[in-house]
């Protein structure tokens, strides 16, 4: 009978991984794509200059590195949230159904559910003011953030296994334009725009550069809930690292792109220096005119499943 009860057992928690390998790497890629794609050029280019692309992969590779824990940590802790092996860290070998470590672990995940509400309140708020300046100039603000959040709402309300499969879907829907634009646009580059390699900074402006780019790879840390729903097998920790791969490689394209076409100079008083990039860039064979418009459309998929993750993760903490 007891046998019985733990087969039961085994079949529930197996249940719970909805999250295949591949579904859990396009969770972070679509996460790290969205508003930061827009302004990521002039950002880095302020402080680092023409070496704005070297500060981005630093921080690719910081965050590479905290992703590569975070998944090892995963398999410590399988089918566990953040507020689960939390507790556990800190109360390794209390006994009873009270464990003290509760105490240390809520006031962090209650910090880390503001965060991820905040980020999502950012993004959702960026979004507003890119569509109102590019597209909608006569549409309030307040209707295109509250058409968002409805959208993201209608997310949330299905279960995290349809949420792995949306992400699944819209992720080489969002790259494959994203990596055609940008490699079109290298037809108008200028290489004394990208000279010199090391401009005359200092090391520090180059460092708060690479500190400054960190912000366009939030989003990896939502392992820290969905690896409760993940198979953890062989092949996990290589689609989370391909997960980080992709934004690095399509921010690298996009910030090399935007300086060898505009130049340091001109970047800094670019509002969303990537969608200007878009403007100038024309493809061969397509019969869209103004290919911002389409760009949008693209950009839109990448912030609503952004926004949906971060809301996700918040609901499930």
């Amino acid at each position: 009978m007891n046998k019985a009860v733990l087969e039961q057992g085994d079949v529930k928690q197996e249940s719970q991984l909805v999250i295949s390998p591949r579904q859990s790497g396009c969770i972070i890629a679509n996460t790290l794509i969205g508003v930061a794609v827009l302004t990521l050029p002039r950002v880095v280019t302020h402080q680092a200059e023409e070496a704005g692309w070297l500060s981005l992969l630093l921080g690719a590779l910081f965050s590479t590195i905290i992703l590569f824990i975070l998944t090892n940590l995963s398999f410590r802790f399988p089918q566990q949230t953040i507020l689960e092996y939390t507790t556990a860290l800190f109360s390794p070998k209390q006994k009873g159904k009270f464990r003290w470590g509760y105490l240390v672990s809520i006031p962090i995940i209650f910090i880390f559910i503001i965060y991820l509400l905040f980020t999502a309140a950012l993004v959702k708020r960026t979004f507003g003011e890119v569509v109102v300046t590019a597209v909608l100039t006569n549409t309030p603000l307040e209707v295109i953030i509250l058409t968002m959040m409805a959208t993201v709402f209608f997310m949330t309300i299905h279960e995290v296994d349809a949420l792995a499969r949306v992400n699944e879907i819209l992720l080489p829907i969002v790259v494959v334009p994203i990596l055609l634009i940008a490699l079109s646009s290298f037809q108008n580059f200028n290489w004394e725009f990208f000279l010199p390699v090391w401009p005359m900074i200092s090391l520090r402006d180059f460092f708060l550069g690479v500190l400054l780019t960190t912000y366009a790879y939030y989003g990896f840390e939502l392992y820290f809930v969905f690896s409760a729903y993940t198979a953890t097998t062989k092949k996990t920790m290589y689609f989370n690292l391909l997960g980080m791969l992709i934004p690095t490689l399509i921010y690298l394209l996009v910030v090399i792109a935007c300086i060898g076409v505009f130049g340091k100079e001109e970047l800094d008083i670019l509002m969303w220096p990537t969608l200007e990039l878009v403007k100038t860039t024309q493809i061969q064979g397509v019969i869209l005119e103004r290919m911002e418009s389409a760009f949008l459309g693209v950009w839109v998929a990448a912030v609503f499943t952004t926004a949906a993750n971060f809301h996700f993760a918040a609901i499930i903490l």
